[in-house]
């Protein structure tokens, strides 16, 4: 094994300051490039090793990926016996000792943080690599507060271990979210990070673990760890960028927690500042409280760091939302009940109190009240039945009976009035309606949309556009001019070796219809559809409410939209037709029928 110390010079450039590692895995060393002079991070192996072939193909897919949230590999060589790999070299704090000193992150940092990994990965995903040995230890929060990714494919190789893939990179992903929330890791790979608690053999939810986990954040990490959570309905495919849109849309603006700000400690014996403690600014918010439900504790003392300020609560474990927050003052009693008075109907008419010198005849009633017996039932008279005859109806009772009957035929006209109108309505033909005429307006009072603009949708594709120039053919009304997609290797869908799950059109109405359907026509057959509708501008297909979905086999195939209210309709080709070379789309013609909303 070949032996190096601190000042020797490896290829003639790079010399070496001081060995941070050393194990089986290889020996890993801050440099110093004299040519560029700059620090540099050096891993080293034995030429012999039978991991180098690996580590150099490695090397060269992790340089191929260019992204500034990696540290980039700058040089990689075998030579003089050994086989080495230089990295651009990173200052600042990993997330398994930012959680170690600090505990839990807020979910909004958590999101940040794990999005800015996510959009990385799904870059490096698009070219078919994957980093295969990612965990908390790998992700640094530099000086300048931005996410950097160490050890990208490199690591693996260092390890021994099979070149990795997008879905094992997509499952650790959900795991870092987790970690940011809970201070716990649920991935495959080691970590110094405490492994979470599992049930029936799955690591519990974040808000198993810790109180106050926003539900938004607990689904997601869930449904990627758990895929059974999911139920027998397959969801949507959780991969980087999928993991990526749904942080983004939770966060909404993260100017609040983005470029966190690094603290530099003292140098030790003076030597190289190696890593950064990371100072989290202050919120203008209350200390979050310490868990009550037995989670991991997320003080804002300990962490100094807070999102809303929020009661102490307890988590429901339950599918829905609910929490069970204690009140802060005794609620107050209820008012009394009193019972309301009866107010029957038809009241019978009030008595007119007895003269003292009046005489009464004695009734059983009074008898059994001077002798101190029970006194029977009264039995009815016979004007309290009714009805048996006018005559027998008391007075009170004689005046509701002409409004009652006013009431009745008041109704009876207003039901033959509707009887009519509907009658007319139906072109006289008995109040039946035939199954024409029971359809949405906008089947009869659709018309052609005149004035629609089209612009190229690709929110999967780097950089995002489709020939954008020729996107006018697709609504010029003219069969013979078209817009194509580029010329695709493999077919689009959700898994590789697509590259995409799919492209289109947005096309602009204008202004807000009911979408009655839409004519399109596509130059080679068949081509797969999906229509959404938007009353906004979309940014991508996730989330939005899918209209329709078709197979264009030929010209002007009709496509039904049922009245599917928006301004913006998205045609995403989700399948194309199979050219010379591949695969390509062309949309020669779309015609949409709507009313104006």
């Amino acid at each position: 094994m070949t032996v190096h110390r601190p000042g020797d010079v490896l290829a003639g450039r790079y010399r070496l300051a001081d060995l941070l590692s050393e194990t089986a895995h290889g020996r890993f060393w801050l440099a110093h490039d004299s040519v560029l002079g700059r620090p540099v991070a050096v891993h080293v192996i034995d030429a012999d090793d039978p991991r180098a072939p690996a580590l150099m193909s490695a090397a060269r897919a992790s340089a191929s990926i260019l992204d500034p949230r990696l540290l980039r590999v700058l040089d990689a060589e075998t030579r003089d016996g050994i086989s080495y790999v230089v990295n651009e070299w990173g200052r600042g704090t990993s997330l398994d000792i930012l959680l170690a000193r600090s505990g839990p992150l807020s979910p909004r940092r958590s999101a940040w943080i794990t999005a800015e990994v996510a959009a990385a990965l799904g870059r490096a995903h698009r070219l078919g690599h994957a980093h295969g040995r990612l965990n908390p230890e790998k992700v640094l929060i530099d000086e300048g507060g931005s996410v950097r990714i160490i050890g990208f494919a490199v690591e693996a190789a260092l390890y021994g271990m099979p070149a990795g893939t997008p879905a094992d990179d997509d499952a650790a992903l959900a795991a870092i979210l987790a970690a940011c929330l809970t201070g716990t890791w649920s991935g495959v790979q080691e970590s110094a990070v405490p492994s979470t608690p599992k049930v029936g053999g799955h690591p519990m939810r974040p808000r198993q673990v810790r109180a106050g986990v926003p539900k938004a954040l607990d689904d997601l990490c869930e449904s990627a760890l758990n895929p059974s959570a999911r139920g027998r309905h397959e969801g949507p495919i959780l991969d980087a960028p999928y993991l990526y849109e749904r942080l983004m849309a939770y966060l909404g603006d993260p100017s609040d927690v983005v470029g966190l700000p690094a603290e530099q400690p003292p140098a030790r014996n003076g030597g190289p500042m190696i890593t950064t403690a990371l100072r989290l600014p202050a919120e203008n918010s209350a200390p979050e409280p310490a868990d009550t439900a037995g989670g991991m504790g997320d003080t804002a003392a300990r962490s100094g760091h807070t999102d809303v300020p929020t009661q102490a609560s307890l988590p429901s474990f339950e599918d829905d939302s609910s929490w069970h927050l204690p009140r802060t003052t005794p609620a107050p009693p209820p008012p009394p009940l009193e019972p309301p008075a009866a107010k029957p109907l038809f009241a019978d008419e009030p008595r007119v109190p007895r003269a003292p010198d009046e005489t009464v005849a004695d009734t059983p009633q009074s008898t059994a009240v001077r002798s101190g017996a029970p006194a029977p039932l009264p039995a009815p008279a016979p004007e309290d039945y009714w009805p048996w005859g006018e005559d027998r109806v008391p007075p009170r009772r004689r005046r509701w009976l002409p409004l009652a009957i006013g009431l009745v035929v008041l109704i009876l006209v207003v039901a033959a009035v509707l009887a009519v109108r509907d009658y007319s309505g139906n072109g006289g033909n008995g109040g039946t309606t035939t199954p024409s005429q029971s359809a949405s307006p906008t089947s009869t009072t659709a018309k052609a949309i005149s004035g629609v603009t089209a612009t190229d949708f690709d929110p999967l594709g780097d950089p995002p556009s489709e020939d954008p120039a020729d996107t006018k053919y697709a609504v010029d009304g003219k069969p013979s001019t078209a817009w194509h997609t580029s010329t695709y290797t493999a077919q689009l869908g959700p898994k590789p070796p697509a590259l995409k799950s799919g492209v289109g059109l947005v096309l602009d109405l204008k202004d807000v219809y009911a979408i009655d359907s839409i004519r399109v026509t596509m130059n080679g057959s068949p081509t797969g559809v999906s229509l959404y509708v938007s009353d906004t501008k979309p940014a991508g297909v996730t989330g939005l409410q899918r209209a329709a979905t078709a197979t264009v086999t030929h010209a002007g195939q009709r496509v039904d939209l049922k009245g599917a209210k928006g301004r913006y309709l998205v045609v995403w080709l989700t399948s194309l037709p199979k050219v010379s070379g591949g695969y390509r789309g062309e949309v020669a013609d779309v015609t949409v029928t709507g009313t104006r909303r």
